[in-house]
């Protein structure tokens, strides 16, 4: 049962949780406004939980194959993005529902800011506390904290939410691409079919065809990353684990980004 997570988040001493290699000592009272934060985070994510049932979602990644969706065919849809969407001019008319990310203050903070302007939902996670309580003052100064769901990276909050929700003992991993991560929240959310755009999976494969990195434009990214042999098996494996899941439980996931990255139209 997913709600057998919150008693072990709230009795968790967190001070044997987190991991503060790297980054700025925090103080007790630190401490315990992040142990509040997961919480709400965690009742927050509780709340979504199947929100979005008998809805379909569309997951919207950045990679130049995003360029190619048809966006008229895409207004009612769940609309999931994550990082710098709002560097991306392809989606200024195409505001998403969800905003999901995983990266540093810096990376995020500027998205983030977006985000609580414009009153998007926001699921996430930054592995420094020191940075990951500064990004969530920015919504805490507007009142806004009910729009984010803060979760844990060190016990992987979401993949434990998600594992217990469909009764699954394995959880993915701490994840490579927060496009997996956009795709384990829309089954959170319940819905009953999922449209992948933007799934490049590779920065360097993108920038040769397309002469950018992005949908559009070249953004900061570490355009290696995903080049490697272990770097690439570990974010199939992670989408083979939430595929199954869908699979087993009737939800489709169309990848229309199959010509670029070169996995199936149809994921599961």
């Amino acid at each position: 049962m997913v709600s057998t997570l919150r008693p072990i988040l709230q009795e968790m001493d967190i001070h044997t949780v987190i991991d503060q290699s790297g980054d700025v000592s925090l103080c007790e009272s630190d401490m315990a406004k992040m142990k509040s934060h997961l919480l709400h985070g965690f009742d927050n994510l509780m709340s979504m939980q199947n929100s979005c049932e008998g809805r379909k979602a569309v997951v919207l990644a950045h990679g130049p194959s995003l360029l190619s969706l048809d966006k008229k065919d895409y207004t009612e849809h769940v609309k999931i993005t994550c990082n710098d969407f709002h560097k991306i001019e392809f989606l200024d008319d195409f505001p998403p529902d969800f905003w999901c990310a995983a990266n540093s203050y810096e990376a995020l903070r500027e998205p983030f800011k977006v985000c609580v302007d414009n009153n998007i939902r926001t699921i996430i996670t930054v592995p420094r506390k020191f940075e990951f309580l500064q990004l969530i003052e920015i919504a805490e100064r507007e009142d806004k904290l009910n729009l984010i769901s803060p979760w844990l990276w060190e016990r992987q909050m979401l993949q434990a939410m998600v594992a217990s929700k469909y009764g699954y003992s394995q959880m993915y991993s701490h994840c490579n691409t927060v496009t997996n991560h956009m795709i384990a929240l829309a089954l959170w959310l319940g819905c009953d079919s999922i449209d992948v755009t933007g799934f490049d999976m590779s920065y360097s494969r993108a920038k040769e065809v397309t002469g950018k990195s992005h949908a559009g434009v070249d953004l900061p990214a570490d355009t290696s990353g995903f080049e490697s042999q272990a770097q690439r098996n570990q974010m199939v494996a992670d989408l083979e684990y939430l595929c199954k899941i869908a699979s087993e439980n009737g939800i489709v996931i169309n990848n229309l980004s199959y010509k670029s990255n070169e996995l199936s139209k149809i994921l599961t």
